[in-house]
């Protein structure tokens, strides 16, 4: 069940949702290199991890840069 919660229009039978949520929650996060991990907790719900990789552009490197000098 965990695995279909990112699939487009997965939803409970009682919710209102279009079901889209963490389906394009995933596809935004992989197009960032990053990954979304669902796991159910032993104490009931859902943990749910986000994981971006950090990025700094080249105007950030160059300030960056200018104070280490």
């Amino acid at each position: 069940m965990l695995e279909q919660l990112t699939q487009p229009f997965v939803r409970r039978e009682a919710s209102a949702s279009s079901g889209l949520g963490l389906a394009v929650v995933d596809q935004m996060v992989a197009a960032m290199n990053g990954t979304l991990t669902i796991t159910a907790r032993s104490a009931g719900g859902l943990m749910v991890v986000l994981r971006l990789p950090h990025h700094q552009d080249e105007q950030q490197e160059e300030n960056t840069d200018e104070r280490d000098s």
